[in-house]
């Protein structure tokens, strides 16, 4: 038997309204944008927030990379 915890309610970080113009960004908004629509099925919902989690964490990685570096500016 598998379990699951109980995940705390998402929030946008983007703007509903108006699509960024950064490229990953605008992925995030349009991820969001089905996560929050009211008629998305629940098979689609859940497959958009595993969608939204890996590019999250896909960032975050990569500005770990740069940390690491010693680059950039942190993010």
């Amino acid at each position: 038997m598998t379990t699951t915890t109980a995940q705390p309610p998402r929030t946008r970080i983007t703007d509903e309204k108006h699509a960024p113009g950064d490229r990953a960004m605008k992925k995030v908004w349009m991820l969001e944008n089905l996560i929050f629509h009211p008629r998305t099925g629940e098979e689609e919902r859940a497959a958009a927030e595993r969608m939204l989690d890996r590019a999250i964490a896909a960032v975050q990685k990569q500005v770990r990379a740069i940390k690491k570096d010693g680059g950039g500016d942190g993010i």
